[in-house]
């Protein structure tokens, strides 16, 4: 009996043990459960929210992609397309035409007359009128490349000595003269793409000047056993290609030359003639590739001949890689800023248009010369390459390029010089 109640004892203690134990366990059950549903009220919270931002997100980058396409939009609508200037002669009266490349209308014709200085105005009207021979007066303007400066410069030589003069864009007066030599001697010159540097040929001197643009003086000068007549700066303005001749002497050489800017270092040359030899190339007129700076491209000034060099500036080597003809004089080469192709201005023709060197072939053939110009000098193309501005006896006369048709003749007596500014290379370099 004893033993019963003991047992019993014991069962109602487990039973109270076991209840105490599933009252704990179902206590801590419903609190698992009410913080699971809470996490999971939470979670679809955070779900909402995570959903909600991600449709922001796109929609954020439809945003970004529609502006994005309007800022290209009014980039190119706002791009600086530049402006082209030429020196024009009409009957006794020099002018200086600024036109407008996206209708090529002139937008201002200035009296050249009353804003350039005497010197100035006298020899560029003895050049433009044709009443001086070299040996007397002469103007020249760096081709190709002239970069967004706030001047033109202009390159003349007279009696007293050889010049520079810087010429407001604005108002086209000269807002500075500095002598560059103490006598006549043909200049030729060229700008490197940033500006900087105003590098000069002199050709019976001798001589190459190189002169700071930034303080506006002579920083250095490097004399040649031969006559330089052109100025190409490289495509990084580190370099300059220059075509040296012997004007018919014989004891002189003629090459084509590369230097070191603004040191002189001599870093390459090629030889047309050596000292003694009689054969005669007259390298004239230069170009340096920009799409292709490992070219360099040279033409003759008493025939009908090209020559395309290969530069290695690193190695110090140039050699001769293609010769071409034309059926008369080539002038210059420039590249077409907005494609793959050079055009050469050739006097008696027009222009040539040419693919890239090294097979430098030719594409096409555009006569413009005698139905609109007497004779073809200078050319430039507008920043965005859809026109080629053709200077020479006759006026100025306006190709399109995607069919190289004359689509405007500006009719003078002359024309000089024309450049474009900024000019396609400017932009193909720091704008592309």
């Amino acid at each position: 009996m004893k033993a019963t109640y003991i047992l019993v004892v014991i069962i109602v203690v487990l039973l109270i043990a076991l209840v105490a134990v599933y009252t704990q366990y179902a206590s801590q059950v419903a609190q698992l459960s009410q913080e699971l549903s809470k996490a999971k009220a939470e979670a679809d919270t955070l779900k909402s929210e995570l959903s909600q931002l991600q449709t922001k997100i796109t929609e954020l980058n439809k945003t970004l992609a529609q502006r994005e396409e309007q800022i290209k939009a009014l980039q190119q609508q706002v791009k600086p397309r530049g402006l082209v200037y030429a020196a024009i002669r009409e009957g006794d009266v020099l002018y200086a035409y600024v036109i407008d490349p996206s209708t090529n209308d002139v937008v201002a014709k200035i009296d050249l007359k009353y804003t350039l200085s005497s010197p100035v105005y006298e020899v560029l009207y003895a050049t433009l009128k044709g009443l001086a021979k070299p040996s007397t007066l002469e103007t020249w303007t760096p081709r190709y490349f002239l970069g967004n400066l706030p001047y033109f410069i202009l390159l003349f030589e007279n009696p007293n000595g050889s010049y520079v003069a810087f010429i407001d864009r604005v108002t086209f007066r000269d807002i500075k003269l500095m002598k560059t030599y103490d006598k006549f001697t043909r200049q030729y010159a060229g700008v490197t793409p940033d500006g900087r540097y105003l590098i000069i040929s002199q050709r019976q001197a001798q001589r190459v000047v190189f002169i700071d643009l930034q303080k506006m003086e002579i920083v250095n000068v490097v004399n040649l056993d031969a006559n330089p007549c052109d100025v190409a700066p490289s495509p990084d303005g580190k370099y300059v290609f220059i075509p040296v001749k012997a004007d018919q002497d014989p004891n002189k050489p003629e090459y084509g030359l590369v230097l070191e800017v603004p040191s002189g270092r001599e870093v390459a040359r090629y030889y047309f003639k050596k000292p003694g030899e009689q054969t005669y190339t007259e390298p004239f007129m230069t170009y340096w590739s920009y799409y292709k700076p490992q070219y360099g491209i040279l033409q003759s000034e008493t025939k009908p001949y090209e020559a395309v060099l290969e530069i290695d500036v690193n190695r110090g080597t140039a050699w001769l890689i293609k010769e071409v003809s034309y059926p008369s004089i080539a002038y210059m080469a420039v590249e077409n800023p907005a494609r793959d192709e050079v055009v050469t201005v050739v006097s008696g023709v027009g222009v040539y248009v040419r693919s890239l060197p090294p097979s430098y072939q030719v594409i096409k053939e555009v006569k413009v010369v005698p139905d609109y110009l007497k004779s073809a000098v200078q050319g430039v193309f507008s920043q965005d390459g859809k026109y080629f501005y053709l200077a020479g006896a006759g006026g100025l006369v306006v190709l399109d390029t995607s069919t190289w048709s004359v689509v405007k003749h500006f009719k003078a007596d002359a024309a000089v010089w024309v450049v474009a500014i900024p000019s396609g290379e400017w932009l193909k370099i720091w704008g592309r």
